[in-house]
């Protein structure tokens, strides 16, 4: 490009290319190409601040702290921090009058409680909205002291293996009326928690690790403007027979429930394979329309593939048909019929991840024709057990014919992940200027026309 011809793009122009780059060197290299370049790259350049480095680059690129200390006008342009041990980094960061996020990493046999009091000296005087904590060890009381004082404060992770359950005492006073997302992981989860979470009804995204089965449709009934819940399966069977028995800790009617549109579970395969609580418990967490999107991660233990019951696909169809776009099931086994189900009826659907035993491609695809909407779709395959190795071996692999096959059926089929093979499909032009449609085989390379 020309320097005539840069001068007619818009600023905003030089942005979007460089905001592409991801390396601080990349963003110092821009700033040096020219003037319009240097407006574009230095708020990227200056946008965070990390004092952890070593001492074979120690250089402004990667370390704007010397920079801050003779030109603190510079500092207005950052927006986010992840600060280490670095002793001019506090000084420096008195300069970012823009700062919206601490994170304070500390791994284990640390113990830097002390440091972090001096950053929170300076933070507290900076427009910080979002804190993120990872420790091993529980910190200082004289930290937790000066961290309840905090206010105004939109974001807060803390994870914290040996941290006080009752983490968030003192500090949802200041907390309640502007708290918008909480990730809380902490070794031992009690019930005062639940109490305390349930101070802040302005939540909207809510990350927990710890806390058992029993304790989250209590917690998510008192947060009227949940969207997001990401949490562990822990103690389903304790849960199952206190629904069972109808004790008071049963999950309270729909009315009180938030209308959740995200919904992440993380769980062991085992109790996928031998509880029929996990499935229940989903569908006590979205009793109201309006769930988007329906993640299942789980902690691999066994070979074997759980079957996803047909009655809580049926009940998911009935209240969400029309709003889930997002349907992954990890290694959770869909039969066919299943299939056919959950592409008919999930009308808006955009990706669905599930595990199947593909013995008819032919089959499969015809299970899958009525899936108009959907964009990505990832594959575990499942090999039954009761099936003959010589059997095995004469079933239908997935290929790139057949990925290529499947997205000229399917309109919107953009992608196709099979184990850890990736297709994508999309339009080209040829060496006469036509437009053709391929697919990639990331893998290994290959295009099929």
């Amino acid at each position: 490009m020309s320097r005539a011809q840069s001068f007619t793009l818009p600023i905003e122009i030089f942005s979007l290319i460089i905001e592409q780059l991801h390396e601080r060197a990349d963003y110092y290299t821009s700033a040096l190409v020219s003037k319009e370049f240097n407006r574009a790259a230095t708020p990227l350049l200056y946008r965070s601040l990390d004092s952890n480095i070593s001492s074979k680059h120690l250089t402004a690129a990667m370390q704007p702290s010397r920079t801050l200390l003779s030109r603190p006008e510079k500092g207005a342009l950052y927006c986010g921090s992840d600060p280490q041990l670095l002793n001019d980094t506090l000084k420096a960061l008195s300069f970012c009058k823009g700062l919206a996020c601490l994170t304070w990493i500390e791994t284990a046999g640390e113990n830097t409680s002390s440091i972090l009091l001096r950053f929170l000296d300076v933070v507290r005087e900076l427009p910080v909205i979002e804190i993120n904590l990872r420790t091993h060890n529980d910190l200082d009381e004289n930290v937790w002291s000066q961290l309840v004082q905090l206010s105004g404060l939109r974001k807060i992770s803390v994870w914290s293996m040996q941290g006080p359950p009752s983490i968030l005492k003192d500090w949802t006073p200041h907390l309640g009326t502007t708290l918008q997302r909480l990730e809380l992981g902490v070794g031992t989860f009690c019930y005062p928690c639940t109490e305390l979470i349930a101070q802040l009804p302005h939540l909207q995204d809510l990350r927990l690790k710890g806390a058992s089965a029993l304790a989250i449709p209590t917690i998510v009934s008192f947060l009227p403007d949940l969207q997001s819940l990401d949490a562990e399966f822990i103690q389903g069977v304790q849960y199952l027979r206190s629904r069972q028995s109808g004790s008071p800790q049963t999950p309270p009617s729909s009315g009180n429930h938030p209308r959740l549109t995200s919904l992440t579970v993380r769980t062991s395969m085992d109790a996928l394979l031998f509880s029929q609580a996990l499935w229940t418990w989903i569908k006590d967490l979205v009793p109201r329309p309006g769930l988007e999107a329906l993640k299942i991660c789980t902690y691999r233990m066994s070979m074997s593939h759980p079957i996803v019951p047909r009655m809580f696909l049926l009940e998911m169809i009935l209240l969400h048909g029309d709003s889930l776009k997002h349907l992954a099931l990890d290694n959770a086994l869909l039969t066919l019929d299943d299939i056919e189900c959950v592409c008919s009826n999930f009308t808006v659907l955009e990706s669905l991840e599930c595990a199947i035993c593909l013995e008819d491609f032919l089959s499969f695809v015809g299970a899958m024709k009525n899936a108009r909407t959907l964009r990505k779709l990832h594959l575990n395959f499942y090999r039954d057990p009761s099936l003959q190795a010589s059997a095995w071996e004469h079933m239908e692999r997935f290929n790139l014919e057949q990925a290529w096959c499947m997205m000229t059926v399917l309109p919107q089929l953009r992608v196709i992940v099979v184990e850890s093979i990736h297709y994508e499909g999309k339009w080209v032009l040829d060496k006469e200027g036509k437009l053709q449609f391929v697919v990639i085989q990331n893998a290994e390379g290959d295009w099929h026309i």
